[in-house]
Protein backbone atom coordinates (compact mmCIF):
# COMPACT_ATOMS: atom_id res chain seq x y z
CA UNK A 1 0.00 0.00 0.00
CA UNK A 2 1.39 3.13 -1.09
CA UNK A 3 -0.17 6.35 0.73
CA UNK A 4 1.15 8.78 -0.76
CA UNK A 5 -2.27 10.86 -2.21
CA UNK A 6 -1.71 14.10 0.22
CA UNK A 7 -6.26 14.86 1.88
CA UNK A 8 -5.73 18.01 -0.07
CA UNK A 9 -5.40 15.99 -3.36
CA UNK A 10 -7.76 13.43 -2.23
CA UNK A 11 -10.78 15.74 -1.67
CA UNK A 12 -10.31 17.51 -5.23
CA UNK A 13 -10.45 14.34 -7.12
CA UNK A 14 -13.64 13.54 -4.80
CA UNK A 15 -14.84 17.11 -5.71
CA UNK A 16 -14.13 16.03 -9.97
CA UNK A 17 -15.45 12.74 -9.62
CA UNK A 18 -18.60 12.88 -7.23
CA UNK A 19 -19.53 16.31 -6.33
CA UNK A 20 -19.22 18.48 -9.34
CA UNK A 21 -20.30 15.69 -11.89
CA UNK A 22 -23.49 15.26 -9.21
CA UNK A 23 -24.52 18.79 -9.02
CA UNK A 24 -24.16 19.28 -13.16
CA UNK A 25 -26.38 16.46 -13.61
CA UNK A 26 -29.29 17.46 -10.85
CA UNK A 27 -29.48 20.95 -12.46
CA UNK A 28 -29.41 19.64 -16.00
CA UNK A 29 -32.27 17.17 -15.40
CA UNK A 30 -34.41 19.11 -13.43
CA UNK A 31 -34.17 21.61 -15.77
CA UNK A 32 -34.81 18.90 -18.69
CA UNK A 33 -38.06 17.79 -16.77
CA UNK A 34 -40.04 20.80 -16.48
CA UNK A 35 -38.76 21.79 -20.43
CA UNK A 36 -40.45 18.33 -21.17
CA UNK A 37 -43.67 18.87 -19.75
CA UNK A 38 -43.49 22.71 -20.63
CA UNK A 39 -43.07 22.58 -23.74
CA UNK A 40 -44.44 19.59 -25.10
CA UNK A 41 -47.52 21.11 -23.36
CA UNK A 42 -47.92 17.91 -21.08
CA UNK A 43 -50.28 17.59 -17.64
CA UNK A 44 -48.36 19.82 -14.43
CA UNK A 45 -48.79 16.55 -12.72
CA UNK A 46 -46.33 14.89 -14.69
CA UNK A 47 -43.92 17.16 -12.75
CA UNK A 48 -44.63 15.31 -9.48
CA UNK A 49 -42.65 12.26 -11.34
CA UNK A 50 -40.38 14.14 -13.62
CA UNK A 51 -38.86 15.71 -11.08
CA UNK A 52 -38.51 13.32 -8.25
CA UNK A 53 -36.71 10.63 -11.13
CA UNK A 54 -34.44 14.20 -12.13
CA UNK A 55 -33.64 14.16 -8.49
CA UNK A 56 -33.06 9.98 -7.97
CA UNK A 57 -30.67 9.74 -10.89
CA UNK A 58 -28.09 12.03 -9.29
CA UNK A 59 -28.21 10.15 -6.25
CA UNK A 60 -28.13 6.92 -7.33
CA UNK A 61 -24.88 8.27 -9.32
CA UNK A 62 -23.35 9.39 -6.04
CA UNK A 63 -24.29 6.36 -4.22
CA UNK A 64 -21.98 4.56 -6.63
CA UNK A 65 -19.57 6.81 -6.90
CA UNK A 66 -18.87 7.60 -3.47
CA UNK A 67 -18.00 4.37 -2.45
CA UNK A 68 -15.83 4.28 -5.41
CA UNK A 69 -13.72 7.60 -4.54
CA UNK A 70 -13.91 6.26 -0.31
CA UNK A 71 -11.54 3.15 -1.03
CA UNK A 72 -9.97 4.65 -2.85
CA UNK A 73 -8.93 7.95 -0.94
CA UNK A 74 -8.87 6.17 2.45
CA UNK A 75 -6.48 3.81 1.41
CA UNK A 76 -4.07 5.72 -0.47
CA UNK A 77 -3.97 8.85 2.20
CA UNK A 78 -2.52 8.58 5.39
CA UNK A 79 -4.10 11.03 7.54
CA UNK A 80 -7.20 9.13 7.53
CA UNK A 81 -8.50 11.22 10.73
CA UNK A 82 -8.08 14.66 9.10
CA UNK A 83 -9.63 13.15 5.44
CA UNK A 84 -13.10 11.86 7.25
CA UNK A 85 -13.37 15.18 8.99
CA UNK A 86 -13.00 17.46 5.80
CA UNK A 87 -14.86 15.32 3.50
CA UNK A 88 -17.72 15.61 5.89
CA UNK A 89 -17.64 18.99 5.93
CA UNK A 90 -17.03 19.77 2.07
CA UNK A 91 -20.09 17.36 1.75
CA UNK A 92 -18.40 14.47 0.14
CA UNK A 93 -19.59 12.09 2.65
CA UNK A 94 -21.88 12.14 5.42
CA UNK A 95 -21.05 11.29 9.12
CA UNK A 96 -21.28 7.42 10.55
CA UNK A 97 -24.97 7.16 11.10
CA UNK A 98 -26.60 9.49 9.25
CA UNK A 99 -29.74 8.76 6.63
CA UNK A 100 -27.87 9.63 3.56
CA UNK A 101 -24.30 7.56 4.60
CA UNK A 102 -26.89 4.75 4.94
CA UNK A 103 -27.59 5.10 0.86
CA UNK A 104 -23.97 4.71 0.13
CA UNK A 105 -24.16 1.36 -2.19
CA UNK A 106 -21.37 -1.10 -1.34
CA UNK A 107 -20.63 -4.81 -3.09
CA UNK A 108 -20.14 -7.25 -0.83
CA UNK A 109 -16.19 -6.98 -1.80
CA UNK A 110 -16.05 -3.04 -1.22
CA UNK A 111 -17.93 -3.46 2.79
CA UNK A 112 -15.19 -6.12 3.31
CA UNK A 113 -12.78 -3.57 1.86
CA UNK A 114 -14.03 -0.67 3.80
CA UNK A 115 -14.01 -2.50 7.43
CA UNK A 116 -10.16 -3.66 6.77
CA UNK A 117 -10.00 0.02 6.65
CA UNK A 118 -10.72 0.73 9.83
CA UNK A 119 -7.61 -0.24 11.50
CA UNK A 120 -6.08 3.13 9.67
CA UNK A 121 -8.29 4.97 12.43
CA UNK A 122 -6.51 3.61 15.09
CA UNK A 123 -2.93 5.40 14.35
CA UNK A 124 -2.91 9.42 14.72
CA UNK A 125 -2.61 11.03 11.99
CA UNK A 126 1.28 13.00 10.49
CA UNK A 127 1.89 15.85 11.32
CA UNK A 128 2.61 18.01 8.17
CA UNK A 129 3.83 21.12 8.64
CA UNK A 130 3.60 23.90 6.29
CA UNK A 131 6.53 26.64 6.17
CA UNK A 132 5.12 28.72 4.54
CA UNK A 133 3.32 29.97 7.20
CA UNK A 134 4.49 32.06 9.75
CA UNK A 135 5.21 32.02 13.53
CA UNK A 136 2.06 34.11 13.78
CA UNK A 137 -0.72 35.35 11.45
CA UNK A 138 -2.48 38.13 12.35
CA UNK A 139 -6.34 38.19 10.81
CA UNK A 140 -7.63 41.80 9.62
CA UNK A 141 -11.19 42.87 8.05
CA UNK A 142 -11.53 41.94 4.72
CA UNK A 143 -10.77 45.49 2.45
CA UNK A 144 -12.27 43.78 -0.24
CA UNK A 145 -15.78 42.56 1.73
CA UNK A 146 -15.37 46.27 3.50
CA UNK A 147 -15.36 48.51 0.58
CA UNK A 148 -18.09 46.53 -0.90
CA UNK A 149 -20.47 46.98 1.45
CA UNK A 150 -19.72 51.20 1.48
CA UNK A 151 -20.65 50.98 -1.83
CA UNK A 152 -23.74 48.89 -1.36
CA UNK A 153 -24.86 51.18 1.52
CA UNK A 154 -24.39 54.27 -1.04
CA UNK A 155 -26.60 52.63 -3.97
CA UNK A 156 -29.07 52.03 -1.15
CA UNK A 157 -29.02 55.57 -0.51
CA UNK A 158 -28.94 56.40 -4.02
CA UNK A 159 -31.80 54.67 -4.55
CA UNK A 160 -33.81 55.87 -1.60
CA UNK A 161 -33.69 59.24 -3.54
CA UNK A 162 -34.51 58.09 -6.39
CA UNK A 163 -38.17 56.63 -4.66
CA UNK A 164 -38.38 59.66 -2.73
CA UNK A 165 -38.10 62.00 -5.83
CA UNK A 166 -40.56 59.94 -7.97
CA UNK A 167 -43.04 59.11 -5.31
CA UNK A 168 -42.44 61.34 -2.55
CA UNK A 169 -41.96 60.14 1.18
CA UNK A 170 -42.49 56.50 1.20
CA UNK A 171 -41.66 53.05 3.26
CA UNK A 172 -39.53 52.40 0.11
CA UNK A 173 -37.93 55.27 0.47
CA UNK A 174 -36.96 55.13 4.00
CA UNK A 175 -35.75 51.47 4.38
CA UNK A 176 -33.34 52.19 1.86
CA UNK A 177 -32.15 55.18 3.50
CA UNK A 178 -31.55 53.62 7.07
CA UNK A 179 -30.39 50.37 5.29
CA UNK A 180 -27.92 52.49 3.10
CA UNK A 181 -26.79 54.08 6.23
CA UNK A 182 -26.68 51.42 8.14
CA UNK A 183 -24.98 49.32 5.74
CA UNK A 184 -22.21 52.09 4.60
CA UNK A 185 -21.13 53.13 8.82
CA UNK A 186 -20.68 49.30 9.52
CA UNK A 187 -18.37 48.56 6.23
CA UNK A 188 -16.55 52.47 6.39
CA UNK A 189 -15.51 51.56 10.23
CA UNK A 190 -14.53 47.68 9.60
CA UNK A 191 -12.14 49.76 6.35
CA UNK A 192 -10.65 52.13 8.91
CA UNK A 193 -10.12 49.03 11.46
CA UNK A 194 -6.50 48.50 11.57
CA UNK A 195 -6.52 46.38 14.60
CA UNK A 196 -5.87 42.57 13.99
CA UNK A 197 -9.53 40.51 14.73
CA UNK A 198 -7.97 37.20 15.30
CA UNK A 199 -4.27 36.00 15.75
CA UNK A 200 -2.82 32.74 15.50
CA UNK A 201 0.33 31.95 16.54
CA UNK A 202 2.52 28.87 17.76
CA UNK A 203 1.88 29.01 21.22
CA UNK A 204 -1.99 29.85 21.19
CA UNK A 205 -4.77 32.22 20.04
CA UNK A 206 -5.86 36.05 20.62
CA UNK A 207 -9.10 38.10 19.17
CA UNK A 208 -9.88 41.25 19.88
CA UNK A 209 -11.96 40.83 22.51
CA UNK A 210 -10.55 38.39 23.89
CA UNK A 211 -7.30 37.87 25.51
CA UNK A 212 -4.40 35.28 24.66
CA UNK A 213 -4.97 31.54 25.47
CA UNK A 214 -2.44 28.87 25.14
CA UNK A 215 -2.75 26.10 22.86
CA UNK A 216 -2.61 23.98 25.97
CA UNK A 217 -5.56 25.20 27.39
CA UNK A 218 -7.43 25.35 23.77
CA UNK A 219 -9.72 22.23 22.85
CA UNK A 220 -12.18 22.07 20.23
CA UNK A 221 -10.57 24.62 18.05
CA UNK A 222 -12.53 24.62 14.49
CA UNK A 223 -14.28 26.68 11.99
CA UNK A 224 -17.68 26.48 11.45
CA UNK A 225 -20.72 27.00 9.57
CA UNK A 226 -23.78 27.63 11.45
CA UNK A 227 -27.34 27.74 9.64
CA UNK A 228 -30.53 30.01 11.13
CA UNK A 229 -32.46 29.23 8.61
CA UNK A 230 -31.50 30.08 4.99
CA UNK A 231 -28.89 32.52 6.42
CA UNK A 232 -25.63 31.21 7.44
CA UNK A 233 -22.63 32.14 9.05
CA UNK A 234 -19.02 30.85 9.78
CA UNK A 235 -17.38 30.99 12.90
CA UNK A 236 -14.05 30.46 14.72
CA UNK A 237 -15.12 28.18 18.11
CA UNK A 238 -12.52 27.17 20.62
CA UNK A 239 -12.97 26.29 23.84
CA UNK A 240 -10.47 28.03 26.66
CA UNK A 241 -10.30 26.20 29.72
CA UNK A 242 -14.16 25.83 29.83
CA UNK A 243 -15.52 29.00 28.22
CA UNK A 244 -16.66 28.60 24.77
CA UNK A 245 -15.01 31.39 22.59
CA UNK A 246 -16.89 32.07 18.97
CA UNK A 247 -16.05 34.67 16.27
CA UNK A 248 -17.75 35.57 13.19
CA UNK A 249 -15.26 35.17 10.46
CA UNK A 250 -17.59 36.18 7.71
CA UNK A 251 -15.88 39.77 7.12
CA UNK A 252 -12.64 39.01 8.04
CA UNK A 253 -10.08 38.20 4.99
CA UNK A 254 -9.91 34.50 5.38
CA UNK A 255 -12.18 31.73 4.48
CA UNK A 256 -13.32 29.06 6.50
CA UNK A 257 -10.52 26.35 4.55
CA UNK A 258 -7.88 28.75 5.53
CA UNK A 259 -8.55 28.98 8.85
CA UNK A 260 -8.65 25.02 9.05
CA UNK A 261 -5.47 24.97 7.77
CA UNK A 262 -3.86 27.33 9.82
CA UNK A 263 -5.44 25.67 13.49
CA UNK A 264 -3.85 22.16 11.96
CA UNK A 265 -1.18 23.59 11.34
CA UNK A 266 -0.11 25.75 14.83
CA UNK A 267 -1.76 22.64 16.52
CA UNK A 268 0.06 20.73 15.37
CA UNK A 269 3.13 22.69 16.16
CA UNK A 270 2.63 22.94 19.29
CA UNK A 271 1.70 19.51 19.66
CA UNK A 272 5.55 18.16 17.90
CA UNK A 273 7.58 21.28 20.12
CA UNK A 274 5.54 19.23 23.59
CA UNK A 275 5.97 15.98 22.07
CA UNK A 276 10.06 16.88 21.79
CA UNK A 277 10.27 18.13 24.98
CA UNK A 278 8.51 15.24 26.79
CA UNK A 279 10.90 12.46 24.68
CA UNK A 280 13.75 14.25 26.17
CA UNK A 281 13.15 13.23 29.90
Amino acid sequence: MYETVTVDDALARGRRMVNYPVTVMLFLLVIASFLVVFLLQLPLWLLAVTVPSAIALPWLYWSFMITRWRLWAFENVRNVQELKKRAIKEKLIWADGKFFEKTEIRSFAEKEKWADLQSKFKVEDIFHDDYAIPPETKIYYSKTKSSWEVILGIGLFALGVYFFATNGLEMGACVCWIAGVVIAVVGYRQLKNRDAQITLSNEGVTTSELPFCGWGEISNEDARVVRIGRTHNTYFVYTCFTNENKISINELGVSQAGLEKLLRVYRGRFNRKNDNKNNQF
